[in-house]
């Protein structure tokens, strides 16, 4: 299981209830996922890892929607997120942020 309601510790996030936490903190780990992955392949995903890709998202949506606040995914996708992430540059401004996913990632 992968956690994805980790908390930022975002400023504005902290008079919220703590549903709506979960549900902010894991669209935002759901963002960097997709930065990473958007960024490694830039000319677009062809069969397997695409249809790998589909099956990523629907558990995170599916993660963010019933507010579970973690993701189970199989070796593989598990995998396929950690390498987007290695060989992504992320902006410098997100770096506290996208370090704080990473660790729990690299779990």
């Amino acid at each position: 299981m992968l956690k994805i309601d980790i908390d930022y510790k975002v400023k504005s996030f902290k008079d919220s209830k703590q549903e709506e936490k979960t549900v902010a903190y894991s669209d935002m780990s759901y963002n960097y996922v997709t930065y990473a992955v958007s960024k490694k392949y830039q000319d677009g995903l062809e069969g397997q890892l695409r249809r790998m890709w589909g099956r990523i998202q629907r558990k995170f949506e599916e993660a963010i929607d019933t507010k579970k606040g973690e993701v189970n995914l199989e070796t593989n996708e598990l995998e396929f997120i950690q390498k987007a992430f290695n060989e992504c540059k992320f902006p410098a401004d997100v770096s506290h942020y996208v370090t704080l996913f990473e660790e729990e990632l690299n779990k």
